[in-house]
């Protein structure tokens, strides 16, 4: 019955020239503690500056104790980075703690790593190149050194034939 009475139409088309009765007014907010407003005018590298002034200071070290790992929480390319110049940890030990979680895996009821497949000897190959690489004082890159134990699993992708019935 809309479509026959055109009504969506007439209600697009239709102007009202009064005023609203009723306009939402919110009351002035106080300003809120330890929020910075960066002028959105200004210069980009001032808004930057302003910006890295709000993030918390970055100190590696507060991490580790002794030759210990630390406790668990997540790695970040830089917490790789200080760790293999420092040290403190080598890309073969590293990969031993994945290779030993990932193996742990397999016995539990629902084996968590489903999609995983890789092979360890390579893994451990690959993480004594980049342990001596370290040692040297020639990683490949800051970017690439924290996944090149890894790398294996991201490269050895493959494709699967769908066989199609019917």
């Amino acid at each position: 019955m809309k479509k026959e009475n055109n009504m969506v139409e007439m209600l697009q088309n239709t102007e009202i020239p009064e005023k609203p009765m009723f306009k939402p007014e919110f009351p002035p907010q106080e300003a809120e503690p330890s929020v910075v407003i960066v002028d959105e005018e200004g210069k980009p590298t001032d808004r930057v500056e302003s910006a890295l002034k709000c993030l918390p200071h970055y100190d590696p070290a507060s991490c580790w104790s002794g030759d210990t790992l630390p406790s668990f929480r997540y790695w970040k390319i830089r917490d790789f980075a200080y760790a293999y110049r420092s040290k403190l940890v080598t890309p073969s030990k590293i990969a031993e703690q994945i290779i030993t979680l990932v193996e742990g895996c397999k016995y539990h009821k629902a084996p968590t790593p489903l999609l995983i497949s890789f092979d360890a000897e390579d893994i451990r190959k690959q993480a004594t190149a980049s342990t001596q690489m370290f040692k040297e004082g020639n990683p490949l890159s800051i970017f690439i050194v924290p996944l090149i134990c890894l790398s294996f699993c991201l490269s050895d992708i493959n494709l699967v034939k769908l066989e199609h019935s019917g």
